[in-house]
């Protein structure tokens, strides 16, 4: 299988040259970055950015690998959360599968170090709720009986 990496604001996307795209944090993905990558030019910051809260529970169980159609893709302001308070993921992007709702899936969209991967994120998942092509998440859930769960790579197969 061939693969062609490019670097996007310091994260990684990789694609395949078949039918399958993903994208993932740099961190999590072995493959070198072009020799010589144009340097990505920084917005100014007025204050200090969010800080990302990717705290895991000591009981979480992942990651886990789940797929199918997105029934809802939801956006929403920074701190607003999703779902009741004894089942509460700290998020801005949720995705329902149709295979599965009542469970629910995010990731925070915030100033930090995983922005660029995770606009990539929303991309995705953006493309494949508007062309109803499959997407596959692994996530990280609190406990077995949670219903929501964090979202840690995203990627999507067409038909």
């Amino acid at each position: 299988m061939k693969l062609r990496a490019l670097t996007i604001a310091g994260a990684i996307c990789v694609a395949t040259l078949g039918a399958t795209l993903w994208i993932t944090s740099a961190s999590a993905v072995p493959v070198q970055a072009p020799a010589n990558p144009a340097p990505a030019a920084k917005p100014p910051q007025s204050a200090a950015p969010p800080k990302s809260v990717f705290a895991i529970p000591p009981n979480a169980l992942g990651p886990i690998n789940t797929s199918g159609k997105i029934s809802l893709l939801r956006v929403h302001d920074l701190g607003t959360a999703y779902g009741p308070p004894s089942d509460q993921i700290d998020v801005e992007v949720v995705v329902q599968l149709s295979n599965q709702p009542t469970k629910a899936f995010g990731f925070q969209l915030r100033n930090d170090n995983y922005l660029p991967s995770r606009q990539g994120q929303l991309d995705l998942l953006r493309d494949a709720f508007n062309n109803n092509w499959t997407v596959h998440l692994d996530y990280l859930i609190a406990t077995s009986t949670s219903n929501n769960a964090t979202i840690i790579r995203t990627w999507i197969t067409k038909p």
